[in-house]
């Protein structure tokens, strides 16, 4: 009986775990703000594609000190950090690390949000356009039955009526195009990336350049080190939660 009772619990819990896989899987694209970080292994992450912006930098602000206090704030970020803006190619729009971008099989942008650690990645609203003057949303799981299941690309849009247009006003349209790298250094385009899929999302990560994403894990590592790797894996953790979430994929870090 306590076998039984066992066999049911992991069985239940295998149908939790598989029940978080997306239904529809899109193509995925990380893009790096900023250079590559030469510790870290995109193999890790399959089913990810891995692009970089090394003209992209953050904007360093006047009360920023240390190497140290960058580390250490590393390991939680904060509401400042979330909300850094950086200066560089490319330029037009304004890109945050976590901004998720959905777009359909002719590269036009169907939603725009932000990746949350609490939410699914099927549940994170998605800013879809406004009408009449109010925000519209929808959420992965949804564009992706749209995009995916019924093959149903967006109408593209005829003409762009802001003036200064946000990301969210991009919907309907192709965003204004920039130059991405993969790691060994070969040039393509954003448009280009997100046509040969029927869906394609893209998500900007930063990976701080100087820390040591393997370091921490060798026997004998010091104090810096370790603080290094911790906070490189907390910057990681959205790209693990690619993984679980759309791939059904445990990464360890």
């Amino acid at each position: 009986m306590k076998k039984l009772t066992l066999l049911a619990f992991a069985l239940s819990l295998s149908v939790g775990i598989f029940a978080q896989v997306a239904k529809y899987q899109p193509k995925l694209v990380a893009v790096f703000m900023g250079e590559k970080n030469q510790t870290f292994d995109e193999n890790r992450f399959s089913d990810v594609n891995c692009y970089y912006i090394p003209e992209m930098k953050i904007i360093e602000s006047e009360n920023k000190n240390t190497t140290t206090k960058s580390v250490m704030s590393g390991l939680g970020v904060d509401r400042d950090e979330e909300m850094q803006e950086f200066e560089g190619k490319p330029e037009g729009m304004i890109y945050r690390r976590n901004m998720i971008l959905a777009f359909d099989k002719n590269g036009i942008l169907a939603g725009s949000g932000k990746m949350s650690k609490d939410l699914h990645l099927d549940k994170i609203p998605l800013t879809i356009g406004k009408n009449m003057g109010n925000f519209e949303y929808t959420n992965l799981a949804e564009l992706s039955k749209q995009l995916i299941k019924k093959d149903k690309p967006m109408k593209a849009g005829k003409k762009m009526k802001a003036k200064k247009p946000r990301v969210y006003d991009y919907v309907t349209f192709n965003v204004p195009d920039f130059e991405v790298s993969d790691s060994e250094g070969n040039k393509t385009t954003i448009n280009t990336i997100v046509k040969d899929s029927q869906m394609t999302v893209v998500v900007f990560i930063y990976l701080d350049n100087d820390f040591n994403t393997q370091a921490g894990t060798e026997n004998g590592a010091g104090f810096e080190s370790t603080v290094q790797t911790v906070a490189a894996e907390k910057q990681l953790k959205l790209l693990v939660k690619i993984e679980e979430e759309i791939f059904g994929k445990k990464v360890n870090l």
